[in-house]
């Protein structure tokens, strides 16, 4: 086709009709050529700079984008994401402690090892601390500072949801041991127990302490009530339903257990010193009751859930039987059967009570970790020293 284009314009030429120099008609050609390819080159740089932008606000809008804040934000942070957790299974999820200290997850009637929490570790010298979250998770306590030596370890506190996600709050507690924690029946407010650092000299009584912070997402003052100088240990922190009333025990450390009984403080008073007077008869492990029946000093106690009702785990005799009590949480009375706890013995330490909002089941840690379902009591596997439930 090129070959005939001067003959073409020559047969135009004999025609007589007006016709431009045939080099003029191919560079105006060349030059509309040009133009088209440079409008259809600028048209495909703008959709692809256009799918660039789109594709970089997806990627930082998705849930797995990766932006960098703008600036250091203050508020509680997830540390991290497992996607491991919680394990498979229908029972019902439970946060606990192994005999290493280890956290790990697992659930009710599963077969299955229980699954390991990275990036916990617990705190060395004072066992770490597991209390159902109502809110959803778990509190709990770990070592902010692992390699410092056994007893001087500074502990945290941090919210643990059922996928592995941390969320550290409140400040860092050195000097002091956090004995107990315990989270308000809203999940608005978390109390603690704060007594001497282990190896401290026991002359540091009148040091001990309890504590209501508010709980991530939430806020408030924090508040404290001392311990008055008669005693220095406080243990076994729970509230009852009103979310106003704290029932703890409290007693003197001097190192071979404490011997306290339950004691409930109403936060919602003004003071700043909590009550030590127990309304629980005392008596030692070999005491007779009027009835002629031993006396079974209470080793744990806890209100079961927002049900109202309190139980305690009791030593009846010096065999070390132990056994589930519901009671009075003011005096102590029973208000029901009490059940037998299999595998206790001499040389337990008290451990805990923590049940679902229903009030059933019950997790007992003593000795292991058993599971009450209305006086069926079944053992834990997995080697657990302490569990709650999952909020």
């Amino acid at each position: 086709m090129p070959d005939r284009v001067p003959e073409l314009f020559a047969e135009l030429k004999r025609a007589e009709v007006p016709v431009p120099p045939a080099g003029l008609v191919a560079a105006r050609g060349r030059q509309l050529r040009r133009r088209t390819r440079l409008r259809v080159c600028a048209a495909a740089v703008a959709v692809i700079a256009g799918i660039g932008l789109a594709v970089q606000l997806v990627s930082a809008a998705a849930p797995g984008g990766h932006s960098r804040p703008a600036a250091p934000s203050l508020s509680p942070t997830p540390t991290s994401t497992h996607t491991a957790l919680p394990p498979a299974g229908s029972g019902l999820l439970i946060l606990g402690l192994n005999a290493s200290g280890q956290f790990v997850m697992t659930r009710t009637g599963s077969g299955s090892p229980a699954v390991p929490v990275p990036g916990l570790p617990p705190v060395g010298g004072g066992p770490s601390h597991v209390a159902t979250d109502p809110a959803g998770g778990w509190v709990i306590t770990y070592s902010v500072s692992p390699k410092a030596p056994s007893g001087s370890q500074a502990a945290r506190l941090a919210v643990v949801t059922p996928n592995g996600r941390e969320i550290n709050f409140g400040p860092v507690f050195s000097g002091k041991d956090i004995t107990s924690v315990a989270v308000s029946p809203d999940g608005s407010r978390v109390a603690i127990a704060l007594c001497p650092a282990s190896g401290s000299a026991v002359s540091g009584a009148g040091k001990a302490a309890i504590e209501v912070l508010p709980a991530p997402g939430h806020t408030g003052a924090t508040r404290t009530w001392s311990i008055p100088a008669q005693s220095n240990w406080v243990d076994n922190l729970s509230w009852a339903p009103d979310g106003e009333r704290l029932t703890y025990a409290v007693g003197f450390q001097t190192g071979a257990g404490i011997d306290g009984y339950p004691v409930t403080l109403d936060t919602a008073a003004p003071g700043s010193v909590a009550p030590v007077q127990s309304g629980w008869p005392r008596a030692g492990k070999a005491a007779i009751t009027a009835a002629g029946k031993a006396a079974c000093p209470p080793d744990v106690g806890a209100w079961l859930g927002t049900t109202g009702r309190f139980a305690a785990l009791e030593e009846c005799d010096k065999s070390g039987t132990e056994v589930l009590q519901p009671a009075d949480a003011s005096d102590g009375a029973a208000t029901g059967p009490a059940v037998t706890i299999p595998g206790a013995g001499p040389g337990c330490v008290s451990g805990g009570l923590e049940s679902a909002p229903s009030g059933n089941p019950i997790l007992i840690s003593y000795c292991g970790v058993y599971l009450d379902d209305r006086g069926t009591i079944t053992e834990l596997r997995g080697g657990l020293i302490a569990a709650a439930i999952a909020g």
